[in-house]
C-alpha cells in the first residue's frame, strides 16, 4: 500500500513514527481513473482553461486582439494536428531546450515561422508559440510546460489534471512529496462492516481447474532464425520443433499425494526400492530427460544406499545421477484453499504466496483452490462475498479435509488495534476488530463450516503491531483460535512491519506446515530463528499445541542497543520515564548474554549489580541472543528490571 500512506506523526510518539491515511488517490476519491462524472468536470475544467489562457495571462496578448492570426491559425489547422503526434514525441526530448530559448519564445510570443524545429509544432517560437516546449502555447505563457497539453503530452505532467494535479507546474507546481511509507500502522475510526442479512443461503458449483502446462519438453535441434540471409527460406530448410509435453510416469495415489524421485525429487516412472523399510523410489525413465538409473535387470531393485550397505558385489545398474536420497520430505498434497483479504489484493504477499503453491501443487492442480477479495466499501454484502469465495465454498464440499489458509493483509489502528476494512471517498479508514472481518469477508457459509473443518486452518496477519499489543483486540484474534475456527494466526508486533522483510520467512513456514505437515510450532521456530526477522519485528504465535493446549508466544531478539531480552527499556527509578537510548548496558563477561547492568543516562540510576535473565524467558534457538515468552507479560514481568531486588555492590553473580 505506498500509495496509501503519508507521513504524519501520531499522537505520543516521536515524529515520523506514526501514519495518517490520505485516500484520495487510491480509494474512491474522484479523480479521473475512478469517476466518469470527474472525467466529464476535468474536461469541462480544462475547457474554461483553455478559454482563459487563450483570452491571455501573465502579460499575453489575448485571441480577440489577434484575429488576423487566428486566421493563419486555421489555414494551418490541419498541418498542425498532423504533426502533433510528432511535435509531441520530440518535445519531450527537447522540451528543456526549447524551454531555455528568448523570453519572446518562452511566453508564447510571435516569433517568426521558424519550421518545426525543437519541440515540434511551428517551430520554437513560430506561429502562436508554435505549441512550443512539450506542444504547449509556449515554454511558460499560455499553456505552459507542464499545463494544457505540456511538456509529456496528454494534459501535462503534472499540468492540466495530470499527475501533479492542480492546473500545471507553471501555475505554482505541487508540493515536494516524501517517500511513501510502507507501514501497517494508522488512525482510523471505527465502524461496523457494511453487508446484508445473515442468512444462511448454500451455494453450489463446480470447480473446473485448467490443466497446468509443462516445462519439461522434448524438442528437435533446429538452427536459431536471425533473418540474416534476408531469402525467407530458412524456416523452409529447417524443420519446425515440435514440443511434448513430459508424460508423468508418477505414482499418483487417490488423496492426491505424487510420489517423487528421492534423487532428483522430479516425476517420472519410478521403481521402489524392495528392501523392508526403504522409503526410496528412483527413477528410470523419464520422457526426455536422462532418469537417476538406467539399465535395471530382473529381480528385486534396491537403491544405492541399501545395497552399498548389505550387499558386496558391483551394482547391476547403472547410476546416471547421483542424489541426496531425501526421504524425509513428504510430497503428499493435502486439498488446499488459500483465501487473500487485503486492502488491495493482487500484491507481493498474496503473489508471493500463491506462486509458490502452485508451483507445489503443480501436478495436482485441482488439490489447490486460491480465492481473494479486496477491503473497500461494500465488499461485504453477501451478493458479492458469495461471488468471490463460491469456489473455495464448492471446494470445501467436495472435500472436507480440506485445508485452510488465510492471508489478511491490512494496516490496524495504533489506538486501539482495530484493522481497516474500507475507506471512504473522503479517505477516512474505517476499523473493526479482527474477528468481524474475518466473518464478514469469509462469507456466512464458510464461516459456519470452518468448525467442521477437519484439516489445518491457520492465518497469517499482516498488521502492524497495535493489533497484538492492545489487549483487548488481542484477545479478540485469540478468540478466533479458542473457538477452533482457526488452529493457529501468525502475527507481528513492531510498530512498523514491512512486508518485504517479513514474508520471505512466512513462505518458507507455510511450506514446511501445509506441504510437509510439520506442526506449526516447531516450523515457526525453524524458520524465523534468524536475526533479519527478529530485529526487524518480534513475532507471535497462538495455536494449539501438540498436548492440546491453547498457547500465545512472542519470539524475541535481545538487542544490547536496544532492548535487552527483547524486553523494554526500564529504569529502576519509579519516577524516570526512560526513552530509546536513555539506558546503558553492560554485558557480564564471565556470564555473557544471562548478566547484564544497567545504567540511566536520564536520572544517572544504576543497578549497581549485574541483574540475571528472568526465568520465564526462554531460548528457542542455537544462537543466544533469540528468546521466547508467553505472550502478553503481565505488569511484573514487562517491570522485571525495575522491581528485581539488586545485591549490595560486591555480592554480583559476577564483577568482571
Amino acid at each position: 500500500m505506498s500509495d496509501l500512506m503519508q507521513w504524519q506523526g501520531a499522537p505520543g510518539t516521536n515524529a515520523g513514527d506514526g501514519h495518517a491515511v490520505n485516500m484520495g488517490a487510491r480509494f474512491g476519491a474522484l479523480n479521473a481513473h475512478n469517476s466518469l462524472a470527474t472525467r466529464v468536470n476535468s474536461a469541462r475544467d480544462q475547457d474554461s482553461e483553455e478559454d482563459g489562457d487563450d483570452g491571455g495571462g501573465d502579460g499575453e496578448p489575448g485571441d480577440g486582439e489577434n484575429n488576423n492570426d487566428d486566421e493563419a491559425e486555421e489555414e494551418g489547422e490541419e498541418e498542425e494536428e498532423e504533426d502533433e503526434g510528432d511535435s509531441e514525441r520530440a518535445g519531450r526530448g527537447h522540451s528543456s531546450r526549447a524551454a531555455a530559448t528568448t523570453s519572446a519564445v518562452a511566453q508564447g510570443g510571435r516569433g517568426g515561422r521558424g519550421g518545426r524545429g525543437a519541440g515540434g509544432g511551428r517551430g520554437a517560437g513560430g506561429g502562436r508559440g508554435g505549441r512550443g516546449a512539450g506542444g504547449g502555447r509556449g515554454a511558460g505563457g499560455g499553456r505552459g510546460a507542464g499545463g494544457g497539453r505540456g511538456a509529456g503530452g496528454g494534459r501535462g505532467a503534472g499540468g492540466g489534471r495530470g499527475t501533479g494535479g492542480g492546473r500545471g507546474a507553471a501555475r505554482g507546481g505541487a508540493p515536494e512529496q516524501l517517500p511513501a511509507a510502507q507501514g501497517r500502522a494508522l488512525k482510523g475510526r471505527s465502524r461496523p462492516i457494511l453487508c446484508d442479512a445473515d442468512d444462511m443461503m448454500d451455494v453450489d458449483s463446480h470447480v473446473a481447474v485448467a490443466p497446468g502446462d509443462r516445462r519439461v519438453v522434448h524438442g528437435q535441434s533446429q538452427a536459431i532464425d536471425t533473418g540474416e540471409d534476408g531469402d525467407g527460406l530458412l524456416a523452409d530448410r529447417y524443420p519446425r520443433s515440435e514440443a511434448l509435453a513430459l508424460e508423468a510416469f508418477s505414482l499418483v495415489q487417490d488423496d492426491g499425494g505424487t510420489t517423487k524421485c528421492s534423487s532428483c525429487s522430479d516425476v517420472g516412472q519410478l521403481k521402489k526400492c524392495a528392501r523392508p523399510g526403504c522409503p526410496h523410489a528412483l527413477c528410470f525413465q523419464k520422457s526426455n530427460m536422462h532418469p537417476c538409473v538406467e539399465n535395471l535387470g530382473p529381480g528385486e531393485f534396491w537403491c544405492p544406499p541399501c545395497w552399498s550397505r548389505r550387499c558386496s558385489i558391483p551394482l547391476p545398474y547403472s547410476v546416471v545421477a547421483q542424489g541426496a536420497y531425501l526421504a524425509g520430505l513428504s510430497h503428499t498434497r493435502r486439498p488446499l484453499v488459500f483465501h487473500t483479504i487485503a486492502l488491495k489484493i493482487d500484491t507481493y504477499p498474496e503473489r508471493l504466496l500463491r506462486c509458490q503453491l502452485e508451483e507445489e501443487f503443480l501436478h495436482c492442480q485441482h488439490m489447490l483452490q486460491c480465492t481473494n477479495i479486496e477491503l473497500v466499501t461494500g465488499a461485504a454484502c453477501l451478493p458479492r462475498v458469495r461471488a468471490r469465495v463460491r469456489d473455495a465454498l464448492a471446494f470445501v464440499k467436495a472435500k472436507p479435509e480440506a485445508d485452510l489458509l488465510v492471508l489478511m493483509d491490512t494496516h490496524s489502528d495504533y489506538e486501539n488495534g482495530e484493522l481497516v476494512h474500507s475507506v471512504d471517498k473522503h479517505g477516512n479508514a474505517w476499523t473493526q476488530d479482527a474477528s468481524e472481518v474475518f466473518r464478514h469477508h469469509l462469507g456466512p457459509e464458510l464461516w459456519k463450516r470452518s468448525l467442521d473443518m477437519v484439516g489445518t486452518k491457520g492465518m497469517i496477519l499482516l498488521a502492524c503491531g497495535p493489533a497484538f499489543t492492545k489487549q483487548s483486540h488481542f484477545e479478540t484474534i485469540k478468540s478466533l483460535v479458542s473457538s477452533k475456527r482457526l488452529l493457529f494466526v501468525i502475527g507481528f508486533t513492531a510498530h512498523s512491519v514491512q512486508p518485504s522483510l517479513v514474508m520471505p520467512f512466512m513462505l518458507r513456514l507455510i511450506i514446511q506446515v501445509y506441504i510437509h505437515q510439520m506442526p506449526v510450532e516447531q516450523a515457526l521456530e525453524q524458520e524465523i530463528a534468524h536475526w533479519t526477522l527478529l530485529s526487524h519485528t518480534p513475532v507471535v504465535l497462538v495455536c494449539w499445541n501438540l498436548h492440546g493446549h491453547l498457547i500465545s508466544r512472542r519470539y524475541i531478539a535481545s538487542t544490547p542497543s536496544g532492548c535487552v531480552w527483547g524486553l523494554p527499556p526500564r529504569c529502576g527509578n519509579h519516577l524516570c520515564n526512560p526513552g530509546p537510548g536513555d539506558i546503558k548496558t553492560k554485558r557480564s563477561f564471565r556470564q555473557g548474554t544471562n548478566f547484564h547492568r544497567f545504567q540511566c543516562n536520564r536520572c544517572g540510576w544504576d543497578s549497581v549489580g549485574y541483574i540475571p535473565k528472568p526465568s520465564w524467558l526462554l531460548q528457542f534457538s542455537s544462537q543466544d541472543s533469540l528468546f521466547s515468552h508467553y505472550f502478553p507479560l503481565t505488569a511484573e514481568q514487562e517491570d522485571y528490571v525495575r522491581l528485581y531486588p539488586i545485591r549490595p555492590p560486591g555480592r554480583t553473580p559476577s564483577s568482571s
